[in-house]
């Protein structure tokens, strides 16, 4: 089919009455076909009135039978309604989608203020501004004297716009009397009341001084990424889209064959839908990238979900893929790869501190994470961050980009996933590869490594985003390092604490295979991995394959001139015991029980507190209670409580609770059922406080 020549007409008026004749039907027979009112047909030729929904539009364009050139120019036609004065380069968006709700705000702001007033859309590139902008424009230009539309990104481009204001006004300035043209224009606006001045991609406010009227009474409305406007007006923070607002958008981009059967409809909606969720996850709901991924599926006809995996597979690739927007001629990719080296020639370690945040979670970085992790990180990184002077200076340089967020309140960071992953894309393999190793050290140095440390849940939870995140990282470009096999085990202790067993064994196989392809199967770390592995399989029921790992970590510690881990030795002697005790080995039994009291009662000499080592006290009393050895065992359990209690708050122990849930046990068997009583109720209070009482070291 031979494709049409664009329509040379503007109005949707005009456009409307071509197509009509074109097709030889009549007003009245298309408003048959409609379901309209003859008059109606009438009063948008002449221009009276607009068609008050774009479902009507695509009714006209269907009965019109118009390709999908023409359908998105009778759409854009019937957006336009201009004020008697009027500059603006762009064509009003058929596709805009959402923002109702800061659209409202905006223009209550704006028109609230008698005189003038100045409010600023303030975000990342790519996040709609212009669009934002231009959408306003259009939507309430007949409530403005006059609507000026300027691009402020230099002063050649500012200059350029307010020659087309002095056309729109009928003034004839001279040639080349910048002067003149820009004296004209803001004498107009200084004599004039209720128009509307827009100034798109405003980057440095020091340039506007020249083209702002003295005395204003219109609105003033800029695009920027900054987030301080020097007292010039007020910071409207505009966000990616919802997970709501980039549905909708996407199914406006893709889903619009309006010919299509109901059930083909349907089905193509539910597809996009399911896949479109994902594809505005993973775009971070960022409009410019969910337009230019819009535009290249399209092109290719390859469905979001296609998309997807090639994102995966082609990140920095897919990014570039060209797009024409009005107001935005830059990719994704080049759109933040322009920010950043301009924040390098300004403030090289602003560069650096952004790279950091690029390898961990985005949505939430805590300053105080970075703050306490300093001391990991490369020197010049370290100094940048130990100076409160100059991580503000570098903040200032990332915030003005709007490349970073920050919030005062909750002392964090965000940043935006596409800018992560613009970061990353742009290193060479070998700085990505340092930068992973880097990031992965500083958060095992924070990563506590037993349940005894102060605040161990908080802070592991706090950690755990960025940990996944880095270790995600490391994954994917085969780091292989030992701090990376260490964070691997201590996430994977954390997660058998939460007895949250599949993941746990996960991590802990990792972390195992890491050091065998590390050669440091002896590293006294191993113990530990092994300890968790042995713990994990236990748990399960697998008590062969426990057996084994235990002797494996008992050998470790047997080969150590330094003894780091002890209190995990004597627990794996402790648990060895206990497996050997139920396989009727109660020579071996005892003579790994007497191993496991003697490491553990020096260790409580010493006064070091180890969650493992009240675990090993635990275990070695339940052997006594097991071969009548009761004295014993209530001292042993005595022992444990007290070390639990001399290092936790009772409501963060779970070795605390079980502890006296045996000790009370054995106390009823023994007829002292009042002492047994005391401990029950303790016991009960744990578990109102919302305690864990069940845990896998100690089953």
């Amino acid at each position: 089919m031979q494709e049409r020549e664009p329509l040379e007409v503007t109005t949707f008026g005009e456009l409307l009455k071509l197509l009509r004749k074109r097709q030889g039907l009549s007003q009245q027979r298309l408003a048959a076909r409609l379901g309209v009112h003859r008059n109606t047909i009438g009063t948008w030729e002449r221009g009276d009135f607009l068609p008050d929904s774009k479902g009507m539009v695509l009714e006209l364009a269907r009965h019109l039978q118009l390709d999908s050139q023409e359908t998105r120019q009778l759409l854009e036609a019937s957006l336009i309604a201009l004020s008697a004065y009027w500059y603006v380069p762009y064509p009003r968006n058929p596709f805009f989608t959402g923002r109702e709700e800061l659209l409202q705000t905006l223009h209550a702001r704006l028109t609230e203020t008698v005189g003038a007033s100045c409010y600023a859309l303030s975000g990342l590139g790519g996040v709609g501004k212009t669009q934002t902008a231009l959408e306003y424009a259009y939507l309430h230009a007949e409530e403005y004297s006059a609507v000026f539309w300027c691009d402020a990104s230099t002063r050649d481009t500012l200059l350029i716009s307010f020659q087309a204001i002095a056309r729109a006004l009928q003034f004839s300035p001279g040639r080349g009397l910048e002067d003149e043209i820009i004296s004209s224009v803001l004498h107009w606006l200084t004599n004039h009341s209720g128009w509307l001045l827009i100034f798109d991609n405003v980057e440095d406010l020091a340039l506007l001084q020249e083209f702002l009227p003295l005395a204003r009474s219109g609105a003033i409305l800029l695009t920027t990424r900054l987030t301080a406007l020097q007292g010039l007006g007020h910071i409207v923070s505009l966000q990616p889209f919802t997970a709501a607002e980039g549905r909708v958008f996407l199914a406006g981009r893709l889903w619009t064959n309006e010919l299509s059967p109901v059930s083909s409809k349907k089905q193509e909606h539910d597809t996009l839908s399911f896949e479109g969720d994902a594809l505005v996850e993973a775009l971070g709901g960022l409009p410019l990238a969910l337009d230019q991924a819009a535009t290249y599926i399209e092109e290719t006809q390859c469905g979001p979900g296609d998309f997807l995996h090639l994102l995966e597979a082609y990140p920095a690739d897919l990014l570039q893929h060209q797009v024409s927007i009005a107001g935005h001629s830059l990719p994704v990719f080049k759109t933040f790869q322009v920010s950043i080296e301009q924040v390098q020639g300004r403030q090289i370690g602003a560069v650096e501190l952004l790279t950091l945040c690029a390898f961990l979670a985005g949505e939430s970085i805590p300053e105080e994470m970075i703050s306490q992790g300093a001391s990991s990180l490369d020197s010049d990184l370290r100094s940048l961050l130990t100076e409160p002077l100059r991580r503000n200076a570098a903040l200032r340089e990332l915030l003005s980009y709007s490349l970073i967020g920050r919030s005062a309140r909750g002392k964090l960071f965000t940043m935006h996933r596409l800018v992560q992953m613009v970061v990353r894309e742009s290193l060479p393999l070998e700085e990505r590869q340092r930068w992973i190793l880097m990031v992965t050290r500083m958060l095992e140095a924070l990563f506590p490594l037993d349940l005894l440390h102060e605040d161990y849940w908080q802070r592991c939870e706090w950690l755990l985003p960025h940990v996944y995140t880095a270790l995600s990282h490391a994954e994917q470009w085969s780091v292989i390092a030992h701090p990376i096999a260490f964070l691997s085990a201590k996430v994977a202790g954390y997660l058998l604490a939460r007895t949250r067993y599949e993941e746990a064994e996960s991590f802990g196989v990792r972390a195992r295979d890491m050091l065998e392809q590390l050669d440091e199967l002896s590293h006294p770390d191993m113990i530990y991995v092994l300890s968790i592995l042995a713990t994990l399989s236990s748990a399960q029921g697998r008590y062969m394959q426990a057996q084994q790992l235990l002797q494996q970590a008992i050998q470790v510690n047997e080969r150590q001139l330094e003894r780091r881990y002890q209190s995990y030795a004597a627990y794996c002697l402790s648990k060895l015991a206990a497996l050997y005790a139920e396989q009727s080995r109660k020579e071996e039994a005892e003579t790994l029980f007497q191993q496991a009291l003697h490491t553990s009662q020096l260790l409580l000499a010493k006064e070091e507190e180890h969650s493992l080592l009240a675990t090993a006290f635990s275990e070695l009393a339940q052997l006594c209670v097991k071969w009548g050895q009761l004295q014993q065992a209530e001292e042993l359990f005595r022992q444990a409580i007290q070390l639990c209690e001399q290092s936790f708050t009772g409501a963060q122990s779970p070795y605390l609770a079980i502890s006296l849930t045996n000790l009370a046990s054995l106390y009823f068997k023994q007829g002292r059922y009042e002492e047994a009583q005391a401990l029950s109720q303790r016991f009960i209070s744990l578990e109102r406080q919302g305690l864990r009482t069940r845990h896998p070291y100690l089953y």
